[in-house]
């Protein structure tokens, strides 16, 4: 599986989800994780803890919470989600680049 970092939404937006044939509110935040990162025929385990864990049970979600150190170095990647970008996030990653160019 892959764990998937990203952050979620501060307006508590929400957005119906399928997930097994049922419907739920998800966390906007995560429906924007799934449309970026799982794709119709693609068969990746995908390991998202607003969508893994039932955040309705405080005992799961508190156990849970102890097990994610071991959840994400576990996982055989961790991606990273920071939201849909614009021109200053491209404008940020090609200066990334450019100090990474220079680092020995």
């Amino acid at each position: 599986y892959e764990a998937v970092s990203y952050c979620w939404d501060r307006q508590n937006a929400r957005a119906p989800m399928e997930l097994n044939g049922t419907i739920f509110d998800a966390p906007g935040s995560a429906v924007e994780v799934l449309k970026r990162f799982a794709k119709d025929n693609d068969h990746r385990a995908l390991w998202i803890d607003a969508l893994c864990i039932n955040q309705q049970d405080t005992r799961e979600r508190e156990s849970q919470i102890l097990m994610m150190g071991d959840i994400y170095r576990f996982a055989t990647r961790t991606l990273v989600w920071l939201g849909p970008g614009d021109m200053q996030t491209t404008d940020a990653l090609d200066f990334c680049s450019l100090v990474l160019e220079q680092l020995p």
